[in-house]
């Protein structure tokens, strides 16, 4: 390849003709700002049916029938 861009931790390296010109020509392009996209978020539970479930899961904890959950 006539350009090479390998990455490390914090730094590129630029191997090509013109290492320089090739910085400054990636410097200077402009990437447009894609729209943002908007998401509707809704719960299934109520508050009050999650805050039994999560007493529910905390008795079963308590008791040791299970460790872990995902609500």
């Amino acid at each position: 390849p006539a350009i090479t861009l390998r990455w490390t931790a914090n730094q590129v390296h630029i191997e090509a003709e013109d290492p320089v010109k090739i910085y400054q020509a990636i410097s200077e392009t402009k990437i447009p700002l894609a729209a943002p996209i908007v998401v509707q978020v809704q719960s299934r539970w109520t508050k009050s049916e999650y805050v039994k479930a999560f007493e529910d899961v905390q008795a079963h904890i308590q008791r040791g029938d299970i460790y872990e959950v995902n609500l």
